[in-house]
């Protein structure tokens, strides 16, 4: 079809005078081009925004336990008494399951008193699976800030957080006897650079 629509104007006399201007809008070509070059930049977009989206979820996911290990450590030393840190099988129970990956819970069990639970979390939402090279002993930790319940041999607790990409994307976090809780900044590795290992 032309490009060019007539228009008729009458002009004063009898005359008619008509004008030709050019019609408004895409061509079938200007529309094919513009669908490609969206279509390429999506196909460069859209596996870089999964992998941040999956690198989010798995650095949430290790923080989330990392907080939970911090507040209880806090919460030990303010309250003079010892609080736990042990799997959970519902986000309200007070007493410790078996499986850290149906999430942990924050207790605190008071001298004479029912055991309270202070925080909870779970990791439903990350798509991340979590070991933990104590099993699934409660972690306690101390009026002082130390921390019980940890392996004799090599006095840590490390955490793995894995996710179907595998080993080099896990994260971990790691408690001590002393207390001291720590994550690696580098996926893969340790926070001592040693390499981690998936199921």
């Amino acid at each position: 079809m032309d490009r060019l629509c007539v228009r008729c104007v009458a002009a004063r006399s009898s005359r008619v005078r008509c004008e030709k201007r050019a019609a408004k809008g895409f061509t079938l070509v200007e529309l094919m081009i513009t669908i490609a070059v969206a279509a390429v930049l999506l196909a460069i977009a859209v596996p870089s925004f999964t992998r941040l989206m999956a690198n989010t979820r798995q650095t949430s996911a290790t923080n989330s336990l990392l907080q939970a290990f911090e507040y209880a450590r806090n919460s030990a030393l303010r309250e003079g008494q010892s609080v736990t840190v042990c799997p959970i099988a519902t986000p309200t129970d007070t007493s410790c399951s078996t499986d850290w990956n149906t999430g942990w819970g924050v207790i605190s069990a008071p001298a004479g008193a029912a055991s309270v639970l202070l925080t909870s979390g779970n990791l439903g939402a990350y798509g991340v699976t979590v070991k933990s090279s104590g099993g699934t002993v409660p972690l306690v930790f101390t009026p002082r800030g130390l921390v019980t319940g940890l392996p004799i041999a090599t006095g840590i607790d490390l955490f793995i957080f894995c996710d179907d990409r595998g080993a080099a994307y896990a994260h971990s976090v790691v408690v001590n006897t002393g207390g001291y809780i720590q994550t690696s900044q580098t996926p893969g590795v340790d926070p001592d650079g040693n390499p981690l290992t998936c199921p």
